[in-house]
């Protein structure tokens, strides 16, 4: 999962909301002066995270990333609680955790796993 901050990508959304729900990925890194190294992990994070979707150059928001900014802040919270205990790897470390008797596991531990 890229770095990205949660507010850098909440902003990244509301610019497609407001450009009507999609755009050129050039026309966005031209307009807020992104290059493609700060552009491309947070378009790698919205994918990941079922919020964006990537295709031949646009970038477009998914139907849950318009249920997402017309959330409040706890309801926006409860959603990427959720989205993130549904990814893959997160699902198997949370399953990792589950069989531990003290029910968490050190960073050696998940190191080690992963």
């Amino acid at each position: 999962m890229p770095r990205v901050n949660y507010s850098v990508l909440l902003g990244f959304i509301e610019l497609l909301d407001d450009a009507g729900g999609k755009s050129e990925i050039a026309r966005i890194a031209s307009r807020e002066d992104l290059n493609l190294d700060s552009l491309l992990p947070i378009l790698e994070s919205g994918e990941i995270l079922g919020l964006t979707k990537v295709l031949e150059g646009e970038v477009s928001m998914t139907q849950k990333a318009h249920f997402f900014i017309a959330a409040s802040p706890k309801v926006r919270k409860k959603m990427l609680r959720e989205i993130i205990v549904n990814i893959d790897i997160f699902k198997k470390i949370i399953d990792l955790i589950k069989q531990t008797e003290v029910g968490y596991i050190t960073k050696d531990e998940l190191s080690r796993y992963l």
